[in-house]
C-alpha cells in the first residue's frame, strides 16, 4: 500500500480523503468491503479550523478502529512506501490492541526522531557495482550475455548515476526505449550513447542530464521541447515548501495545460504533438505516465460525485529536473526558446 502524504489538518500530511482512500485500497487487496470507508464527514460553514482538524482527528481515529476490527484473525503485513511524516505512520497500526500476527514495514528518506518502542531500522546504503549493473539490465530489458563493450560502457552509465537507482532506472529504461524505436541498432552501439560524452554539456550534472535524456522517449526536437516545457510548468505550479510532489487533480491541470498548450505562440508545439496522437491534456498527461515522468491515481469525488485522476511527479529528482529546465527557457521576439548552452535540447 503505497502512501503519499499531504497537509492536512493536525496529522501533519496526511488528508482524510487520503486516509479513507488507502483504507478503500487495503480492502480492496484483502477481498473484503470497504463500504463503511465511502462515509463523508459534514463540516459547517460556521466551523472554526480547531473544530475541523477536531472532527478530522475523531473521523480519522474511528476509520482506524474499524479497520482493526476487519482485519482480526488475518496475519497482515502493511507496506508504507516514501514516507515523510512518521507521526502518521500510528494511524496505520491496525494491530496495536489486539493479539493477531500484524507488522508494518516502511521505506523512508527521513530520519524518525522518536521510533516506535519495539520497532526495528535498517539503513540501506546505495547499490554497489554488482547491483546498480543487474537494475540497469532489468531496467533495459537485458540479460548478462552481452560483450565487454557493452559491460564497460555499462558500468561507466552506473558510476554517472552514483549509483542511485533512479538514475539508474531513468538510463535503463532509455536504452530500452531506444532499442524498441531503433531495433536495427546493436546495444553494443546503443548503451554507449546513452551517456555520450559528446553531447553530455559540462555545466549539467550527470543525474540532470539522464533525467532530460528521458524525454528521448520523443524522437522529435520540437515534441520534447513541448514536453518538458509542459512537465516544467507542472513542477513549478504545482508545488509547496512542504511538498515537491504533491498529487493534483487533472481539472487543475487540464486548466493551466489548457491554457499553454492552446496559446498562439504554441501552435509550433502543438503541431508537433499530432505525430504521437496527442491532441488533448489528457493524451499529454498520460504520454508521460508511460514514459515514468508522473504517477497516477483515480479517487471518487463525492462533491462532484465522479472519478478524477490525479497526478504527481514520480521523484523528487524530476521536480528538480523540472525547476531546472524551466530555469533554461526564454521568450525571444514573443517566441519560447531554451538556452541551447547549456546542452539541453
Amino acid at each position: 500500500l503505497g502512501i503519499c502524504f499531504l497537509r492536512g489538518s493536525n496529522r501533519n500530511n496526511l488528508t482524510l480523503e487520503m486516509y479513507l482512500d488507502c483504507l478503500r485500497k487495503l480492502c480492496s487487496q484483502l477481498g473484503i468491503s470497504g463500504e463503511k470507508f465511502n462515509q463523508q464527514i459534514i463540516f459547517h460553514p460556521g466551523d472554526c479550523p480547531a473544530q475541523t482538524a477536531a472532527k478530522t482527528i475523531i473521523a480519522m481515529e474511528k476509520f482506524k478502529s474499524d479497520m482493526s476490527d476487519l482485519l482480526k484473525g488475518l496475519k497482515i503485513l502493511i507496506v508504507l512506501d516514501d514516507v515523510w511524516g512518521h507521526e502518521d505512520v500510528e494511524l496505520f497500526n491496525f494491530g496495536e490492541d489486539t493479539t493477531f500476527p500484524f507488522g508494518i514495514l516502511l521505506t523512508t528518506r527521513t530520519l524518525d526522531a522518536n521510533p516506535h518502542a519495539g520497532s526495528h531500522s535498517i539503513i540501506v546504503s546505495l547499490l554497489n557495482q554488482e547491483e546498480a549493473k543487474t537494475l540497469f539490465l532489468c531496467e533495459a530489458g537485458l540479460d548478462d550475455s552481452i560483450d565487454l563493450n557493452c559491460a564497460k560502457a555499462i558500468d561507466f552509465i552506473v558510476g554517472k548515476c552514483g549509483y542511485l537507482p533512479l538514475g539508474i532506472r531513468m538510463a535503463g529504461r532509455l536504452a530500452k526505449a531506444c532499442g524498441q524505436v531503433q531495433p536495427d541498432i546493436g546495444w553494443n552501439i546503443i548503451i554507449p550513447n546513452v551517456m555520450n560524452e559528446e553531447t553530455h554539456h559540462p555545466s549539467v550534472s550527470p543525474m540532470i542530464w539522464i533525467l532530460d535524456r528521458s524525454f528521448s522517449f520523443l524522437t522529435s526536437r520540437i515534441a520534447r521541447f513541448a514536453m518538458k516545457l509542459c512537465f516544467s510548468v507542472f513542477a513549478i505550479v504545482f508545488h509547496r515548501d512542504d511538498q515537491l510532489r504533491p498529487w493534483v487533480p487533472f481539472d487543475a491541470l487540464e486548466l493551466i495545460w489548457g491554457a499553454l498548450v492552446l496559446a498562439e505562440d504554441m501552435k509550433y508545439f502543438r503541431n508537433s504533438f499530432l505525430t504521437y496522437r496527442v491532441k488533448r491534456c489528457s493524451d499529454i498527461a498520460d504520454l508521460m505516465c508511460t514514459m515514468g515522468l508522473f504517477d497516477v491515481s483515480t479517487r471518487w469525488e463525492y462533491e462532484k460525485t465522479k472519478k478524477q485522476k490525479y497526478f504527481r511527479i514520480h521523484h523528487d529528482l524530476m521536480w528538480e529536473y523540472g525547476k531546472f529546465f524551466a530555469s533554461k527557457v526564454s521568450r525571444m521576439e514573443g517566441t519560447l526558446t531554451n538556452q541551447t548552452e547549456n546542452g539541453l535540447q
